[in-house]
C-alpha cells in the first residue's frame, strides 16, 4: 500500500531495479498501478485452504536438498548423510500438533495516558520548521513535506548513551538496544507485537551511542498514532522475556565460537587493542563475555537511559498535518515523565591512543592473505566547513587509492577509507584506511597509502579529483534536500545541537578550495598520531 501511495515520488533506484530484472530475468513491468489493481483482484481469492494446499505441493519427502556447514577443527565432525536421513525419517513418524494461534489484543494500548500540553510554538519560515516546547520539557521539531504522499519519519535523541554506564557494565551496555527486540513492550512479547502490528505500517528502533540514545521510526499517514504509541511504550514499558534472551545467548555463543577461529576476528581484536589499549569500554566481545551476560543489568541500563524523556528532542518530517499531530503529541509525548530535563553525557575516556603505534604479526590461515589497518587521528575543530572538507578528503582518497593501489598496482580489490570529525567529546578526528592484499605486496602498498595522503597534505589534491568530488557533492545535496531522511537528520541536529547543516552548506562547499583540503589533511597527520596494524599469514 505504501509503495502504491508513494508511486508518484519513487526514487530512480526503484525504476532501475525493475529495468534490470526485466532485462536479466524477463520480469514483466506493467507499472505499479496495474500491479496494485491486480493484487486487489487476486487477494480475496486466496484463503487459508489455498495456502495450505500450496504448501502440501511444496513439502514433499523425495525432493529435498540439505546443506550442512560447520567449523573444520579437531574434535568436531559434521553429521553423515545417513545421520541426516535418519533425522528426516524420525520426524516423519512423529505426531506433531498443529500450531494454535494465541489470541492477542488488537491494539497496543488500552487506556491512553493523561495528556500534557504544547506550551510554546515558534516557526522558522526559512527552513519551514515548526518547534513545539512541551510541558514536560521535551522539544519537538516538525517539517511538513510533500516528497512522499504516504511517509512520515520520526526520530528522537537525548544525552547519556553508554557514557552513563560504569566501566564494569560495558558488556551489558553493548546490548541495551536489544531489550525491546528480545522482550517486546508493554503486554506484548516480541512475537505478539508483530501480530498486533500486522496490517499497520509503523515501525520503531532504538539506537544507543557512546554519548546519546534515541529512537527512530516511520509510519504511513494513517498509522502515525500507532508509531507514537510504540514510542510511548518503548520509553515506559520495556518487557523481559528470559526464554528469548536465553535462545539469543545460545545462538551468539555458537556464532562467536566459530568467529574466534577466523583470522579476521583476531585482526579486529588487535586493531581494537592498538587503538584503545586495555580500556574496558572499548573491547571486542568474546564467547566468554556472551556466557556471562546479565539480562537484568541490560534491562536496568535500558530503563535508566530512557528515564528522562524531558531531555529529549523529537523530530518529524514527511506528510504531516500539524493540526492532526498536535493532540497526538500531547497524548503520547507530552505525557511522558520529565525526569532530568538537563541530562548530559558523562566525560568518560574512550579516546584513541596517541603517538605512533605499529604492530606486525603472523596468523595461521586457511586462505593466506595479509590485512592492513592504518589510522591517523587527532583533534580538528568541529564546524560545517571542516565537516565538508573531511568528507571531500575522504572521497578524494577513494579516487586516489583506486587509481594507485587497485588500477596501477593491481594489489587489492579496494581500499576502505573513512574520514570524520566528531563533535563529542573533544572534536576528535581520524582518517582510516584498510585493505587486504598478497603478503609480498604489503610493504609497497602500505607505502603508497601513506604517500597518497602525505602528498595531499603537502601539495593539496589534484585539481581534477577535487573538482569531480565537489561537483558530485553539490549534485548529491540537491537530491538529498528532496528526501525526508535528509530533513529528519538536519532538523534533529538543529533542535538538539543547535547545528544548522543546511543553510550554509552549498555556499561553504562552493567556496571550498584545494588549499582547504590540504590544510585539513596536514593539520591531522602533523599531530603525529599514527596506528598501523599488519596481519600476515604464517609461512607454511
Amino acid at each position: 500500500m505504501a509503495a502504491y501511495n508513494n508511486r508518484l515520488t519513487q526514487s530512480n533506484d526503484a525504476y532501475i531495479d525493475e529495468y534490470v530484472r526485466s532485462f536479466l530475468e524477463g520480469e514483466a513491468t506493467p507499472g505499479i498501478e496495474y500491479e496494485y489493481e491486480m493484487i486487489q483482484r487476486i487477494l480475496p481469492a486466496i484463503d487459508t485452504e489455498a495456502v495450505n494446499a500450496k504448501l502440501a505441493q511444496l513439502l514433499i519427502s523425495d525432493n529435498n536438498i540439505v546443506t550442512v556447514t560447520g567449523p573444520e577443527k579437531e574434535g568436531y565432525s559434521l553429521p553423515s548423510e545417513n545421520d541426516l536421513r535418519n533425522v528426516f525419517a524420525l520426524v516423519q513418524t512423529k505426531a506433531i500438533e498443529p500450531y494454535v494461534e494465541k489470541e492477542v489484543a488488537d491494539n497496543l494500548m488500552g487506556n491512553k495516558p493523561l495528556k500534557g500540553k504544547v506550551i510554546s510554538e515558534k516557526h522558522d519560515k526559512i527552513l519551514g520548521v515548526t518547534t513545539w516546547e512541551l510541558s514536560n520539557g521535551m522539544k519537538v521539531l516538525l517539517k511538513p513535506t510533500e516528497f512522499k504522499k504516504d511517509e512520515i519519519l520520526m526520530g528522537s535523541i537525548g544525552y547519556g548513551g553508554r557514557s552513563w554506564t560504569e566501566d564494569n557494565e560495558s558488556l551489558e551496555a553493548a546490548f541495551i538496544q536489544f531489550v525491546p527486540i528480545w522482550g517486546g513492550i508493554g503486554d506484548f512479547s516480541s512475537s505478539d507485537l508483530k501480530k498486533v502490528l500486522a496490517g499497520k505500517n509503523a515501525n520503531l528502533n532504538v539506537s544507543i551511542g557512546n554519548w546519546t540514545q534515541g529512537t527512530s521510526g516511520s509510519s504511513s499517514v494513517k498509522d502515525i498514532e500507532t508509531l507514537l504509541q510504540l514510542n510511548y511504550l518503548y520509553f515506559t514499558k520495556p518487557r523481559a522475556d528470559y526464554d528469548v534472551f536465553s535462545n539469543f545467548q545460545k545462538m551468539l555463543i555458537d556464532r562467536f565460537t566459530n568467529l574466534e577461529q577466523d583470522p579476521a576476528f583476531g585482526f579486529q581484536q588487535q586493531v581494537t587493542y592498538s587503538k584503545y589499549g586495555n580500556n574496558p569500554r572499548m573491547q571486542n566481545i568474546t564467547t566468554s563475555d556472551i556466557k556471562s551476560l546479565n539480562y537484568e543489568k541490560i534491562i536496568e541500563l535500558y530503563t535508566m537511559l530512557f528515564a528522562s524523556p524531558g531531555s529529549f528532542t523529537f523530530s518529524f518530517t514527511g506528510n504531516i498535518d500539524l493540526k492532526v499531530l498536535k493532540p497526538l503529541v500531547e497524548t503520547y509525548l507530552a505525557s511522558l515523565p520529565s525526569g532530568n530535563k538537563d541530562a548530559m553525557y558523562n566525560k568518560v575516556n574512550i579516546g584513541t591512543r596517541t603517538g605512533k603505534y605499529e604492530v606486525t604479526y603472523e596468523e595461521q590461515m586457511m586462505n593466506p592473505k595479509s590485512k592492513v589497518f592504518i589510522n591517523y587521528s587527532g583533534n580538528t575543530d568541529y564546524n560545517l566547513k571542516n565537516q565538508i572538507a573531511m568528507s571531500v578528503l575522504n572521497q578524494i582518497l577513494d579516487i586516489v587509492y583506486v587509481r594507485t593501489i587497485r588500477e596501477d598496482e593491481g594489489g587489492t580489490y579496494g581500499v576502505g577509507v573513512s574520514a570524520y570529525v566528531n563533535r563529542i567529546p573533544k572534536n576528535e578526528s581520524a582518517i582510516t584506511m584498510t585493505f587486504d592484499t598478497n603478503p609480498e605486496q604489503v610493504k609497497r602498498l602500505t607505502g603508497l597509502i601513506h604517500k597518497g595522503i602525505e602528498a595531499i597534505a603537502e601539495n593539496g589534491p589534484e585539481k581534477d579529483d577535487f573538482s569531480k568530488v565537489r561537483a558530485y557533492m553539490l549534485k548529491q545535496f540537491d537530491e538529498d534536500i528532496r528526501t525526508n531522511s535528509y530533513w529528519l537528520s538536519t532538523i534533529s541536529s538543529l533542535g538538539f545541537y543547535d547545528d544548522d547543516s543546511y543553510s550554509a552548506f552549498k555556499k561553504t562547499l562552493e567556496e571550498l578550495s584545494i588549499n582547504d583540503i590540504k590544510s585539513i589533511a596536514s593539520e591531522l597527520i602533523n599531530q603525529n598520531n599514527l596506528i598501523e596494524v599488519i596481519q600476515n599469514p604464517i609461512n607454511q
